[in-house]
């Protein structure tokens, strides 16, 4: 809990949530530093799994970082 709360606070950080039918279903965290933005901690529940979720997640980062011109990117 208190990792999270940290990671909340840190302005080189972000948390994405995934949503279905207004639950949250999954998650992923971003690090923003001076050689990019690292995609890490992506996990989504396992009742949720295998439905392309997590895929669609990842999509959506991705090209939201593009639109932030964030070119250099590393998933972990």
């Amino acid at each position: 809990f208190q990792r999270f709360q940290n990671t909340i606070k840190d302005s080189d950080r972000e948390i994405w949530l995934a949503y279905l039918d207004k639950n949250c279903i999954g998650k992923a965290h971003i690090y923003f530093d001076h050689e990019g933005a690292f995609i890490h901690d992506v996990g989504i529940l396992p009742s949720q799994q295998n439905h392309g979720f997590g895929t669609e997640l990842l999509k959506f980062i991705i090209n939201d970082l593009i639109s932030r011109q964030h070119y250099q990117m590393y998933l972990e």
